[in-house]
């Protein structure tokens, strides 16, 4: 009987042509080779999948909605569906949200699929609707859309979002200092590919936090900011800028 099920199991997941086991680099790799020899619906079925099923594998978020989504959308320019079946998944995101019943998964994986359909302007529509009717929930996603908000000077907004300034300077602090610690403990995680984006997410938050500060003439909490980030990481690229 336990061979029975076994045999069961293996048939319903080739069914499609594809072995779906558990999510990792080794599934995109698959998915670029179906594109490249151009079997376009298996591609897309394993897109579907991974991006689901991605979810649950720690350290491939950043993965998931970023090499991911650039393939997806790379095969929407050669089969339309692809990019039919993504914004299904965007606009699923979106009315859930603007319910009032979504959470930030919903509101990250909306705008990271907008940004890769260079379609960003969506994302700051909905922000700008939570706001108005969902504030505690534009609270939660606020820092997902910060850098589109900078792209288009809405600093009034982030002035909005921010909070205090110093508080948000040490979390950010905070932030780098734990995904340090949890990258030492965790053997995928431990690269230096993912130092640099560690590093690098540091830095982006203490430029985009000092530039609203500017912007909004809060010459105070700026200098008060510039104070605390003088003694750590990065400063010297920061007060070059600032």
């Amino acid at each position: 009987m336990t061979k029975i099920i076994k045999l069961l199991l293996i048939f319903l997941t080739t069914t499609s042509g594809i072995v779906f086991a558990d999510v990792g680099k080794s599934d995109l790799k698959e998915i670029y080779e179906l594109i490249d020899v151009g079997d376009y619906q298996n591609a897309l079925e394993k897109h579907i999948w991974f991006h689901e099923e991605s979810k649950k594998s720690p350290g491939m978020g950043g993965v998931r909605l970023s090499y991911a989504l650039m393939s997806w959308v790379k095969l929407g320019e050669q089969y339309p569906k692809a990019l039919t079946e993504l914004k299904k998944i965007r606009d699923k995101n979106d009315s859930l949200l603007r319910s009032g019943k979504g959470n930030f998964s919903n509101f990250h994986d909306l705008s990271s699929i907008n940004r890769e359909l260079k379609e960003s302007n969506l994302t700051v529509e909905l922000f700008k609707y939570l706001d108005k009717n969902y504030v505690e929930q534009a609270k939660s996603y606020y820092h997902v859309v910060e850098p589109t908000l900078l792209e288009i000077k809405e600093y009034e907004l982030c002035g909005k979002y921010i909070g205090n300034p110093v508080f948000k300077y040490e979390s950010l602090r905070h932030n780098r200092e734990s995904s340090l610690n949890s990258a030492k403990n965790y053997p995928k995680l431990n690269t230096p590919e993912h130092y640099r984006y560690i590093d690098k997410s540091y830095m982006t938050g203490v430029l985009n936090l000092l530039e609203i500060l500017t912007a909004l003439e809060r010459e105070d909490e700026k200098t008060q900011v510039l104070e605390r980030a003088s003694n750590y990481f990065g400063y010297s690229e920061i007060v070059g800028q600032y």
